[in-house]
């Protein structure tokens, strides 16, 4: 029997491993369930296929690492940012950085004043240990903990250290903005913590990028063909039905009921889905939110120039929202297209009538005028999206480190099994994996 490379997993983590392992082996196999590649980094065009809609907010960066960007950039035609116009949301839209603000805090000087700058973060058991630490009770209990219960269903003394940092709430915007920078420059924790009132400020050396046409999910399509032309084996709307071990090693998988020798499994996908081949007990894989994805077009301008936002207030559903004609080709000189990401937790029930729900926060947010008409609204659940850290995984003591000290042709790649955070990180660690 012939033996493959076999990726396990069709999103961008899997797409990354199959494409770099196929620069050093002629015989790559990538597996995904679904009937395309991408996962959450797919594009749709739902109306008269003339607007484009990705399924979240999703700019690009690039990793640093001149021959990787090259292998994963050139031949598309990108936009490039010098920064992004983010803001956020809590009681106030706020055209900053993306970073929450105090602002709506009664006693945020109080607050500011409890930051402590000798925090030891290796002694924090917990999430909550190491905001207290860091931000001290008041921020860590008014400000953290209802967003981080809106956005994870978990308060902060339940979730894993630095899990706060998916949603930017590793810095703040406070309201003593004149002596910021001074701060910043006298303690290396206000530098950690603090967040520049402006976008233009502190902004990263690695540009932001986004495809000039057909949205991110044209980047997608992009890695496809390359994919393709490394003759990658790629097999969609297929499922693993069975894999074989002997000793340390993995021996075969079994795919829609066509066996594969194994040379390495990399495997890209939740964990749940690979626990059940080893009898293992699929509670023990980390609990995930689904995405609700609602897409909009109206027949009004923005209210405001920002590319997206995050809304941080506990008292609306809506999580992120994207606001394509502000940094992207408008697809039509009339009409304005958004898209609305929500946060479902696991057991979590929605109606009917949740999409004109999130349309109306969108208005009381001041996003859009009140008089928008809309023309169209399409939605989709995403399962899986995120995964919820919480204080009880060690991510050098779970399942999968288990497995892959048992097995040496084992490897598990991705969001879920990585200390890295963002996207361009996660590839560059796979790339160093891969090639190193």
């Amino acid at each position: 029997m012939n033996k493959f490379h076999v990726v396990i997993g069709g999103g961008i983590a899997g797409i990354c491993t199959a494409l770099f392992l196929s620069k050093r082996h002629k015989s790559v196999i990538l597996v995904e369930k679904s009937s395309s590649l991408g996962g959450l980094l797919n594009t749709s065009f739902p109306f008269n296929n003339e607007f484009h809609f990705d399924y979240g907010t999703h700019f690009l960066a690039k990793t640093g690492d001149k021959i990787l960007d090259q292998l994963l950039f050139d031949g598309i035609l990108m936009d490039e940012f010098n920064y992004l116009k983010v803001g956020s949301y809590y009681k106030n839209l706020y055209e900053g950085n993306g970073f929450v603000t105090d602002f709506h805090l009664p006693k945020r000087k109080e607050y500011f004043n409890q930051i402590r700058t000798n925090s030891n973060f290796r002694k924090a058991k917990n999430l909550r240990d190491q905001l207290v630490n860091s931000f001290g009770e008041g921020y860590t209990y008014n400000l953290h903990d209802p967003i981080l219960e809106k956005f994870y269903g978990f308060k902060s003394k339940d979730l894993k250290t630095d899990s706060h940092r998916l949603f930017a709430l590793h810095r703040i915007i406070t309201s003593n903005v004149k002596n910021i920078e001074k701060l910043k420059l006298s303690n290396k924790v206000y530098d950690d913590i603090l967040a520049y009132k402006s976008y233009t400020q502190g902004i990263s050396i690695s540009k932001s990028i986004y495809p000039k046409k057909g949205g991110v999910g044209s980047w997608i399509s992009f890695l496809n063909k390359k994919l393709d032309e490394n003759k990658v084996k790629i097999m969609l709307n297929s499922k693993v039905k069975k894999i074989d071990f002997k000793g340390s090693q993995i021996k075969s998988i079994n795919v829609d009921n066509q066996n594969y020798g194994v040379e390495k499994l990399y495997w890209t996908a939740p964990s749940a889905f690979i626990y059940p081949f080893f009898n293992l007990n699929q509670k023990k894989s980390l609990p995930r939110l689904r995405s609700y994805v609602a897409h909009f077009v109206i027949d009004k301008q923005y209210l405001t120039d920002l590319y997206y936002y995050q809304c941080f207030d506990p008292d609306f559903k809506s999580f992120r929202i994207t606001l394509y004609d502000n940094f992207s080709n408008p697809c039509n000189k009339e009409y304005r297209r958004l898209t609305v990401e929500v946060l479902l937790k696991e057991k979590e029930i929605i109606d009917e009538n949740f999409n004109k729900k999130i349309f109306e926060e969108i208005k009381q947010m001041k996003v859009i005028p009140n008089s928008s008409n809309l023309l169209f609204n399409s939605n989709v659940v995403i399962p899986n999206s995120f995964p919820v850290l919480k204080n009880t995984v060690k991510l050098d003591d779970t399942e999968e480190k288990k497995l892959t000290e048992i097995f040496e042709n084992l490897i598990f790649f991705g969001k879920a099994y990585s200390k890295k955070w963002f996207t361009n990180e996660i590839i560059k660690e796979i790339y160093d994996y891969i090639n190193g």
